[in-house]
């Protein structure tokens, strides 16, 4: 499995999915810990972590499908 890590942006990271899902690229996104176990925003705490899992065989599809998206 490939991993992306994505600091202080849920919106970054919903961007990232949404893009994922249109390429219908299968994925995982799970946050941080902290921002479930306290029920806040991923924009509230500082060094928020998205991590997005992709299968190995998809891994040059996601990078193409992500070229242009800065995270």
């Amino acid at each position: 499995q490939s991993q992306m890590c994505i600091r202080d942006s849920s919106t970054t990271s919903d961007m990232i999915t949404e893009v994922l899902n249109n390429e219908e690229i299968p994925h995982y996104a799970k946050s941080d810990w902290a921002s479930s176990a306290l029920n806040t925003s991923g924009n509230v705490l500082i060094d928020n972590i998205v991590r997005i899992f992709i299968p190995k065989l998809y891994e040059k599809k996601t990078i193409e499908a992500l070229i242009g998206i800065d995270y």
